[in-house]
């Protein structure tokens, strides 16, 4: 069995290239993408199953992505809670609180229609930027404007979730 290829038909799932052969495995084909920060005083976990991005800066102001790539991702399918097993592909990472000064998950209808390959480092140093010089609660103003231009372009969801540390 394929893992995370496809879409899932009563517990299998369809291999790369494989067609679903009716309505119910079309509408099985598509996935259910999980990205996630949760912060205590101490650490700060981030997860993910399937496509979107998860970013970090730390408190030295470097940009990272602390979760390891899915080999499983290939631009069209993601890794998916539909498929048979989708704790095998759950990534995540649990990093110490005072390491991070901001961090972000988004969708892939966020990072799709953007057109430099490093974007995801300029949104970080950004969103550092701004939350330092005006606050979380200005980006949390301001964030769903931000989102409407990705989103017309990219015809996707476009979902964001912002951390700031209060330190």
């Amino acid at each position: 069995m394929a893992r995370g290829s496809g879409a899932a038909r009563r517990g299998r799932t369809l291999s790369l290239g494989e067609e679903p052969s009716d309505v119910e495995e079309t509408w099985l084909r598509y996935g259910t993408t999980l990205i996630a920060l949760a912060a205590t005083d101490a650490v700060v976990v981030v997860l993910q199953l399937g496509d979107g991005d998860a970013v970090v800066v730390g408190r030295t102001g470097d940009v990272q992505r602390p979760l390891p790539e899915d080999a499983l991702l290939d631009g069209t399918r993601t890794t998916s809670l539909c498929q048979p097993d989708p704790l095998a592909s759950l990534r995540y990472v649990a990093l110490p609180a005072t390491d991070v000064r901001v961090a972000y998950v988004c969708t892939d209808g966020f990072g799709k229609p953007q057109l430099d390959e490093q974007w995801w480092r300029q949104v970080g140093t950004e969103l550092d930027q701004r939350a330092a010089q005006h606050g979380p609660g200005w980006l949390a103003e301001r964030l769903p404007g931000w989102l409407e231009e990705p989103a017309t372009v990219g015809g996707d969801d476009t979902t964001m979730a912002v951390l700031v540390s209060a330190s």
